[in-house]
C-alpha cells in the first residue's frame, strides 16, 4: 500500500506559534500520514526529532527546491501544507515535473508584517488550494487582500494532546486569595506593544502592588529592562523560559497586549493552566474569549482603560474569577478541541 505523506513547509525554525502548530498538527495525524517536516534549522529540529519527525532542512531558496524537489521524488501520495508564498510557488514548478496530485493546504498564521504576512497572499489565488486561517481576524485580512472569502476556511488553534495531560493548573481562587502575580508571555518588538504594562503603572502608581512577571526576547528587552528598573521594580523582564506552563500555573492572570495579533496560542495555555487572562478588544486575541464571561477585554492600546482594568480585576470576587476561569477551560474543551480542529485539517486533507 502506498504510503500517505503529510509534509508542512514553514519559513522560520523558531518555536513561536506557528512553528508549534506546524509540529501539532503533523503529531495529531500520524496515524493516517506520515509526518514530514520541511523548515529552516532552529529549535523545532530538536522538537521534531523528539516526535519522531521526518525532517528536511534549508537555509535558502535555492536549497528550499532542492529539498522539495527530494520529496516530491520520494512520495507519491502527498498532502502538503505550506505556510509561505516562495514555497506554494516552488512546489507548483517542482510538480510541472513529477506531475504528482497533490492536496494543498495554504496556512495563514499571521505576523508582524502585513504585506508578507497578508499582501502577497493573492498570488496564489490561481492555484489549486484551500486557504486555512486561525482566526477571523486573519480571514478578514485576506479578504482585504483580494483572496476569495470561498476559498478561506478558518481552523483555529489548539494545544496538543500530549501537552494537556500534564499540564499544570493554579489551585481555585479563595476569598482570601485574588490577583496579585501577573504573567506576560511575548515577543519583545513594538507591535506586540509591551511597554503598555509600564505606561499603565506610570499612570497608576497603585498598581505597584502587583507583580508582573514577562517572559519573553526581542529587540526591546534591554530598553524594557532598564526602564522596569529604574522606575517599577516590582516588574521583571526575565527573558526566555522553557517552563511557561509552570510559570502559567504560579500567576493569577495572563495580560496580553498585542492589538494586531493573528491568534495568541498563549491565551490557550492560560486556559490550560486555569488562570483568567485580560486582552485587547481587537485582533485575532479579542475573539478568543467572552468578555466577563471566559476572559475580560480592555481598550486596545488604552493607558488609562488597561491601568482600570487592571485594578478591577485585582479587587474581582474570588466565585466570578472562578466562573471566568471553568468557562474558559471548557471552551479549550469544546471550541478549541484538539479533536474538533484536526477533524477539519482531516477534512480538507482527504
Amino acid at each position: 500500500m502506498m504510503q500517505k505523506v503529510l509534509v508542512y513547509t514553514l519559513h522560520s525554525g523558531s518555536l513561536y506559534g506557528t512553528e508549534r502548530m506546524a509540529l501539532a498538527t503533523l503529531a495529531e495525524l500520524r496515524s493516517e500520514f506520515k509526518p514530514v517536516l520541511l523548515s529552516p534549522g532552529g529549535k523545532i529540529v530538536r522538537a521534531a526529532k523528539e516526535l519522531d519527525i521526518e525532517i528536511y532542512l534549508f537555509r535558502n531558496a535555492v536549497e528550499l527546491g532542492i529539498q522539495t524537489w527530494r520529496i516530491l521524488a520520494k512520495y507519491k501520495d502527498i498532502r502538503i501544507i505550506t505556510t509561505g508564498v516562495k514555497h506554494a510557488l516552488l512546489l507548483w514548478g517542482c510538480n510541472l515535473w513529477y506531475k504528482r496530485t497533490i492536496k494543498h493546504i495554504h496556512a495563514v498564521h499571521g505576523g508582524t508584517n502585513e504585506r508578507d504576512s497578508y499582501g502577497r497572499k493573492h498570488y496564489l489565488n490561481y492555484m489549486s488550494l484551500h486557504f486555512v486561517v486561525n482566526s477571523r481576524f486573519v480571514y478578514e485580512r485576506l479578504q482585504h487582500y483580494r483572496v476569495p472569502s470561498q476559498r478561506i476556511k478558518v481552523i483555529e488553534n489548539f494545544l496538543p494532546t500530549h501537552e494537556l495531560i500534564h499540564y499544570p493548573h493554579h489551585p481555585s481562587f479563595h476569598y482570601e486569595t485574588g490577583v496579585n502575580r501577573i504573567i506576560i508571555v511575548s515577543r519583545l518588538e513594538p507591535i506586540k506593544r509591551v511597554q503598555l504594562i509600564l505606561d499603565a503603572l506610570d499612570y497608576m502608581p497603585r498598581l505597584a502592588v502587583l507583580e508582573v512577571h514577562v517572559f519573553g526576547t526581542g529587540i526591546e528587552l534591554v530598553s524594557l529592562q532598564a526602564r522596569a528598573k529604574n522606575v517599577h521594580p516590582n516588574v521583571k523582564f526575565l527573558g526566555f523560559s522553557n517552563q511557561i506552563p509552570e510559570e502559567l500555573s504560579k500567576s493569577d492572570l495572563l495580560v496580553h497586549l498585542c492589538p494586531e495579533e493573528p491568534f495568541g496560542l498563549v491565551v490557550l495555555e492560560a486556559m490550560a493552566a486555569k488562570i483568567p487572562v485580560l486582552v485587547p478588544n481587537t485582533g485575532g486575541v479579542a475573539g478568543l474569549v467572552e468578555n466577563e464571561v471566559s476572559g475580560f477585554h480592555f481598550q486596545a492600546n488604552d493607558i488609562k482603560d488597561l491601568a482600570h482594568r487592571l485594578w478591577e480585576i485585582r479587587h474581582t470576587s474570588a466565585h466570578k474569577l472562578n466562573e471566568v476561569v471553568e468557562n474558559a477551560y471548557q471552551s479549550l474543551q469544546t471550541r478549541f478541541s484538539t479533536q474538533r480542529c484536526i477533524d477539519e485539517y482531516r477534512t480538507l486533507l482527504d
